[in-house]
């Protein structure tokens, strides 16, 4: 049997899955930590049905993703990860979260089934509709037939695409010479290289940026959007003539003359960059009127899918928490003259979750707290989370006599599949007689260890189910390695920012290739904290906490070679160091 399979005989997972329609809205009782993702894992496999998981925060939705790329294929779990702080997406906006939320937009719309675990403040994001998003991708085929000028339009305006000499990092650049368009997709691992015989798509090979060289001819290629942030020049427009209409209204009706210049000079600027074609996080303080569908993240999943809505006691008091603090940065921001007075440029999760039609699941210890909901069916699933035993091995040989008893199924997961025999040899040593199997082959009633990994072990006793982790064995947690991606091969760890001078060229994880300037000390929230500052291209500023150091590495290259440096919030979309 395997590991998911455990909880589908249960009375109450079957009711569950009975009731599990559109617009059905249950409520699961009694579950928690990463009972609650096997309780997710078992319903997806059982149904392949989309879902979209909605937890309180960015670090909860991290954790749950790598539960959950335990018990499901990597490739079919998503995150869609939105900036928590007010003013963080619109002054530093992360090409990696861009990238993850644009991939994860595409699954949910091409996939057969696939999981997205987002945040409260991913569900408040306002986006394009589904249908703009779809038409905003790029497919070439050999013999395609597309004017390269159309090419260009469509890569910037629809794609967020800007144009390069050369195109270096992914997700964000295209340049054109001549007949020769090269292109690096966001969901691409290399530049795409596309040949034109006048409007006629000749040939297309994928290539090596960093030597030009070609790695192999493709007959096909999808180019996805670099941002889910999309306008097209009709979008442009409409926006610039509402927030211009509403500009001369505020400032007509302002008294002081002073303050209403420095609300238009403030304004005006931006307007004249939308204007013009820019792409700019900023724009989010136009979604209201860019977006006047108030279209959410779950307008994307197909009508058949699943909604996880998990602890929704503190979904509810995070949406309050957000509201409370956009308010606040909004009303600085008003009093600055910079926004203006009616600006709201999210979704409220409370009347998004009330208009969505699919079947709903949520995730509750109690049912206090939900006040009047209307649900359509209770279930009651009891978990216990697991003791620690701090290898206390006889405590835990103990434990597991008791479970022999009962005859339940034991699953004591190990990381690693180095460190099964390993473990395995310690509890011999204790006499505690253990199976080594996988979670493909799980054996009932039987005490067994396998290489995998959650957040945390529990027990199910309805389910006669024990799951032991490494961390109540032992205290620790081997943390899961996150997927590769592209590396600066020409870039070394730094041990203390004392290895840095000022000029020095770094590579910070997110934001790419920028040029040391030094330290500064800045007060922030009463505390005085050191800050690496690095220079982007036009100036940009980032400034790196000291505490963050490992984030950053020292660019190295031959010959003195001067790189070129990234645009803070542009194309570094999926680099990462190298691991030297």
């Amino acid at each position: 049997m395997e590991f998911d399979q455990l909880l589908t005989q249960l009375p109450q997972y079957q009711e569950l899955i009975k009731k599990l329609t559109p617009q059905s809205r249950q409520l699961v009782t009694g579950i928690s930590g990463s009972a609650t993702t096997l309780l997710m894992a078992s319903t997806f496999q059982s149904q392949q049905k989309s879902m979209v998981v909605v937890v309180d925060t960015l670090f909860h939705a991290e954790q749950l993703v790598s539960d959950l790329t335990n018990l499901v294929n990597e490739d079919q779990v998503s995150l869609f990860p939105v900036e928590e702080m007010p003013a963080a997406e619109l002054a530093t906006s992360s090409p990696d979260f861009r990238a993850q939320r644009v991939r994860a937009l595409h699954q949910l719309q091409s996939a057969p089934a696939n999981i997205v675990v987002t945040t409260i403040s991913g569900i408040r994001r306002l986006l394009p509709t589904p249908e703009q998003f779809q038409a905003s991708a790029i497919n070439l085929e050999i013999g395609s037939d597309i004017e390269i000028a159309d090419l260009k339009l469509k890569l910037h305006q629809m794609g967020g695409y800007s144009p390069e000499k050369m195109v270096a990092a992914p997700g964000g650049e295209f340049s054109i010479r001549g007949s020769i368009v090269d292109v690096y997709p966001l969901n691409s691992e290399y530049p795409v290289r596309i040949d034109f015989f006048d409007t006629e798509v000749d040939s297309m090979r994928i290539f090596d940026s960093a030597d030009q060289r070609s790695i192999e001819n493709i007959e096909t290629v999808n180019i996805l959007p670099a941002t889910d942030l999309l306008m097209t020049d009709e979008q442009r427009q409409i926006t610039a003539e509402q927030v211009t209409k509403e500009l001369e209204k505020q400032t007509a009706a302002m008294k002081q003359a002073d303050q209403a210049e420095l609300l238009n000079d403030n304004l005006k600027p931006q307007l004249a960059d939308l204007m013009a074609g820019l792409n700019d996080s900023k724009w989010l303080l136009f979604s209201q009127w860019l977006y006047p569908e108030k279209t959410s993240l779950l307008d994307y999943l197909p009508a058949d899918g699943v909604t996880w809505f998990d602890d929704y006691g503190r979904l509810q008091e995070t949406n309050r928490q957000l509201a409370v603090d956009q308010g606040n940065w909004l009303a600085d921001q008003q009093i600055d003259q910079r926004v203006l007075a009616k600006t709201e440029y999210t979704n409220d999760f409370t009347t998004v979750f009330k208009a969505d039609q699919h079947a709903q699941l949520i995730i509750a210890l109690f049912q206090k707290g939900l006040g009047q909901m209307k649900l359509s069916a209770i279930v009651e699933m009891t978990t216990r989370p697991m003791q620690q035993f701090f290898s206390q091995m006889p405590l835990l040989k103990t434990e597991v006599g008791r479970w022999r008893k009962q005859k339940q199924t034991v699953v004591i997961l190990v990381a690693e599949q180095l460190r099964v025999q390993k473990v395995a040899k310690t509890l011999a040593d204790f006499e505690i007689g253990v199976t080594q199997t996988d979670l493909e082959n799980i054996l009932p009633a039987t005490v067994q260890i396998v290489p995998g990994q959650l957040q945390s072990g529990f027990e199910i006793p309805s389910a006669k189910l024990a799951v032991v982790t490494e961390k109540e064995l032992f205290g620790q947690v081997t943390k899961k390695r996150p997927p590769q991606r592209q590396t600066f091969n020409n870039a070394e760890r730094i041990k203390s920012y004392s290895d840095l001078k000022p000029g020095d060229y770094v590579v910070h994880v997110n934001h790419g290739i920028g040029r040391y300037e030094g330290m500064k000390t800045m007060e922030v929230d009463g505390k005085h904290q050191d800050y690496l500052t690095i220079t982007y291209r036009d100036n940009a500023q980032l400034f790196i906490p000291v505490t963050q150091l490992n984030l950053i590495q020292k660019y190295v290259a031959g010959n003195d070679k001067r790189p070129t440096i990234n645009k803070l919030g542009g194309a570094a979309s999926g680099l990462r160091p190298s691991k030297k």
